[in-house]
């Protein structure tokens, strides 16, 4: 669940009450609001810092065994009990303590089950904070690499601009859905061939589509991500634009737009990474534009992602994998670089980050005598868009080349466009420079012949006599919708003949219609036309993050083309179920002697057993004294056999707590250990 869904569960005044907690007491002189502060690096840090051990372990545990996934109660405990050196009672002290400061969360299933979790996109924040993953950066000679087919691994296209590329070929073709409610086959592979799309970098990943038997995961992604970005919506039995939000989207930078999307999709694939989250946190904190090694980056993720820290060989090797499925999907978007760097005798695999234009450029474009035209790196996408309309792209690495063609102007006409608009166009993006002669001169033949003839589809009222067609004229009701005698310049075609005669009129140098049904004048264009340069309305915030997010609806998929992963805003929310009633800790103590706890002594073995019984019941440490050494140790069960027992449970030992079998003779003196805090 995310931030907004989660804030449309909750009353407002748990914002309030949320921000009095003393985790929050930093966020809270700064004056930040209680959302604003779950999603603050800055903020979480200082929160990280002020927690009590009990909640610190609880999150980390939480957060380490579960990465952003959703956890059971009873699966919750168990890694708690596992993962720190807490007793039970303290676990149940540190979920409550973090409930009450809105860090944690539980909704209640139909059968009762709760399931814990921190908002997704908190969840980044909090792994940065409490497994700060510090990469050094790397310095050398960087040389590219190959793939196993000996080319070189480039630079991709970003994310951002082919979602461009397939948009406008989306709106260019049918966009209408068949009988099966999906798009037509052929729209679908215009999608793919504008996407080039690797499929197995997404499908590395657990994710599900709707219609996965007709979409790739590409176009799955696209759709989501448009919709998402709230300019491509369902309506009437296909997809079409909204024009406002599409303007906005093509106006922003190209940082800001990369940020977004990189957000957006990160969001949906944390809730189905498990523990793999923490690799996407980790290569999440390496700076722009500085090289990084990627074994470095598994040693950091090791400790995070394996079953138990260590760094074996098999386990290596698994780690690698899954690092380099987030590595790989970041490179294929467009989002990250990939390259060997050698440093002395030493080479090293590494990565950095991408950065893009953050101003866009709307007057940088070169038009060339025979029609083609280059686009410069900066190109903002409200450019790359009309050209998208008026020309074909030649090429997709930098600089990006355009060519006009008299194909892609006469679809530029049949989008609505005029000989005046694209000469027009191409003069203010070129930087108010004449176009060359040849070019006017292209122009001007090409949009003088094509669309001068249309197909349009018609349905006859046939009269057997010339004395019904006058009857028909006279009927007042019917006059009317008898909107054309067939004349001197119509002509009615066999509709089986439209493929031949329209071969025929293309050779002839007048290139029909390709729409049949469309009336040459006063149709809508499909193809919006978006102003260049078009400024982001009410747009006054400069930070890239809080920009991008906007043009997002973080409360659905847009369309739920991608399925959640873990959809939790269907139950319901126990907050303030949990808020209102009091949490019952060791029940029953006030019946123990206070002497088990107040201080080591040596009991029967007899009185060892009892006190270690109550330990269990209470869900308490005891502490004992071995060998003359003070240990705690969490009893979980206590076994009789015959005359003989012991005592099964975690000794806390270091770090990590270890699984031991006790007898009453192994140790000397022992004392139950009440939680911070408690007091009787």
């Amino acid at each position: 669940m995310k931030m907004l869904q989660l804030m449309e569960k909750l009353p407002p005044e748990r914002f309030g009450l949320f921000m009095e907690s003393p985790i929050w007491r930093d966020a809270a002189e700064k004056g930040l609001l209680w959302q604003d502060a779950m999603v603050d690096p800055v903020a979480v840090k200082e929160a990280a810092r002020r927690m009590s051990s009990y909640a610190q372990q609880s999150l980390r545990a939480m957060l380490r065994q579960f990465g952003a996934e959703p956890a059971a109660e009873d699966r919750l405990l168990q890694a708690l009990r596992e993962r720190t050196s807490m007793a039970g009672a303290e676990c149940r002290i540190g979920l409550r303590q973090l409930e009450s400061a809105g860090i944690l969360f539980a909704v209640r299933k139909m059968w009762g089950e709760l399931l814990y979790f921190i908002p997704v996109d908190s969840f980044l924040p909090w792994q940065q904070a409490l497994f700060p993953c510090r990469l050094e950066e790397k310095n050398g000679i960087v040389n590219p690499i190959t793939d196993a087919s000996g080319a070189f691994v480039g630079v991709m296209e970003p994310f951002g601009r082919r979602k461009l590329y397939a948009l406008a070929a989306l709106l260019k073709t049918d966009a209408s859905f068949t009988a099966k409610g999906v798009l037509p086959k052929k729209t679908i592979q215009k999608l793919d061939a504008a996407l080039r799309f690797q499929e197995s970098k997404l499908r590395a990943f657990p994710i599900n589509w709707a219609h996965s038997e007709h979409y790739s995961a590409a176009v799955a992604l696209f759709l989501s991500a448009s919709g998402a970005a709230g300019f491509l919506r369902k309506e009437e039995g296909r997809l079409l634009p909204d024009e406002a939000p599409l303007q906005d989207w093509l106006a922003l930078p190209d940082e800001q737009r990369e940020r977004g999307l990189l957000q957006w999709l990160l969001l949906y694939l944390l809730r189905a990474s498990g523990r793999e989250a923490h690799i996407a946190g980790a290569l999440l904190s390496a700076g722009k534009e500085k090289w990084y090694s990627i074994q470095d980056a598994e040693s950091l993720c090791a400790p995070l992602v394996g079953s138990n820290g260590s760094l074996q060989a098999d386990q290596t090797l698994t780690i690698n994998r899954r690092l380099m499925r987030w590595i790989d999907l970041f490179h294929e978007l467009g989002w990250m670089e990939l390259a060997e760097l050698q440093e002395g005798r030493e080479r090293w695999m590494v990565f950095r980050w991408r950065s893009f234009p953050a101003e866009m450029r709307t007057d940088g474009l070169i038009v060339q005598p025979n029609g083609e035209i280059i686009t410069p790196p900066d190109c903002g996408h409200a450019v790359r868009w009309e050209l998208e309309t008026i020309a074909e792209r030649q090429t997709d690495q930098e600089p990006v080349m355009y060519r006009i063609t008299s194909a892609s102007i006469a679809a530029a006409l049949e989008q609505g466009r005029s000989r005046d608009r694209i000469v027009r166009f191409l003069k203010q993006a070129g930087g108010g420079e004449a176009l060359p002669s040849p070019v006017e001169a292209m122009l001007m033949e090409w949009t003088r012949k094509a669309c001068r003839f249309a197909f349009d589809q018609v349905s006859l009222l046939r009269c057997d006599s010339v004395e019904m067609a006058e009857h028909a004229l006279q009927l007042p009701e019917l006059a009317p919708l008898l909107l054309q005698r067939l004349g001197d310049k119509d002509f009615i075609v066999d509709s089986r003949a439209i493929s031949d005669i329209r071969s025929m009129l293309q050779k002839s140098g007048y290139p029909p219609r390709k729409a049949i049904g469309t009336s040459a004048e006063g149709a809508a264009p499909p193809y919006p036309e978006i102003s260049v340069p078009q400024p982001v309305r009410d747009l006054k915030d400069t930070d890239s993050d809080a920009v991008a997010s906007r043009f997002f609806s973080l409360k659905d998929d847009g369309g739920s083309w991608l399925y959640e992963p873990s959809s939790l805003h269907h139950f319901e929310l126990v907050a303030e179920e949990q808020a209102a009633r009091p949490v019952e800790l060791l029940p029953g103590i006030e019946s123990v002697p206070s002497a088990w706890w107040r201080q080591l002594r040596s009991y029967h073995a007899s009185t060892r057993k009892e006190l270690m019984q109550q330990a269990v019941m209470l869900e308490t440490a005891v502490q004992l004294r071995v060998n003359g050494e003070l240990l705690s140790f969490v009893p979980e069960q206590v076994e009789q056999r015959g005359n003989e027992w012991a005592v099964t449970g975690r000794l806390i030992a270091g770090e990590m707590p270890e699984r031991s079998r006790l007898t009453p003779d192994m140790w000397e003196e022992m004392k139950l250990l009440l939680p911070e805090g408690i007091t009787t």
